[in-house]
């Protein structure tokens, strides 16, 4: 039994270290995922930013229009909706990429969930192949001990 205190030590030490990784696997997913959702309210922000600067372009276009004398018809009327039509696109591929970012960091939270489950599960199996050597050595160890020996080469008896 003093022969299996080591690999019982190995084991225990394996579960720890499969827990701990799992621990910190779970703290690392939790993060990403918030750094996910962080990027994902910058973007909005950004968003409505961008929303505003346009809203001013398209409101000074419309007053140089209007204070020229021109009327708001044909290519001057063209251009506004041209500027609206492309502030709208832009906005839509500033929440586009927050919503990308969000989605990256939630499959990589994912993966970083399953990789501390992995180290874990590892971790049990190591333990359990340590306790298998560790009471295999002291089932061979305890045959050989109670074995009966002989006289003879390769221990066995020989009679007359």
């Amino acid at each position: 039994m003093v022969m299996a205190i080591p690999f019982i030590i190995m084991a225990v030490g394996a579960v720890v270290g499969g827990i701990a990784a799992n621990n910190a696997a779970k703290a690392q997913a939790k993060l990403q995922e918030a750094q996910g959702q962080q990027a994902r309210r910058v973007s909005l922000l950004n968003a409505e930013i961008k929303q505003r600067e346009n809203r001013r372009e398209i409101g000074a276009a419309e007053s140089a229009a209007g204070a020229s004398g021109l009327s708001m018809t044909g290519s001057v009327l063209d251009v506004l909706n041209d500027m609206n039509l492309e502030s709208d696109q832009e906005i839509a591929l500033i929440k586009y990429g927050g919503q990308r970012e969000q989605a990256a960091a939630h499959a990589q939270a994912t993966f970083t969930k399953r990789a501390g489950q992995q180290a874990l599960v590892g971790s049990l199996f190591k333990a359990g192949s340590s306790m298998a050597g560790a009471f295999g050595g002291a089932a061979s160890a305890a045959s050989a001990a109670s074995a009966p020996s002989g006289g003879g080469a390769g221990g066995m008896m020989r009679y007359q």
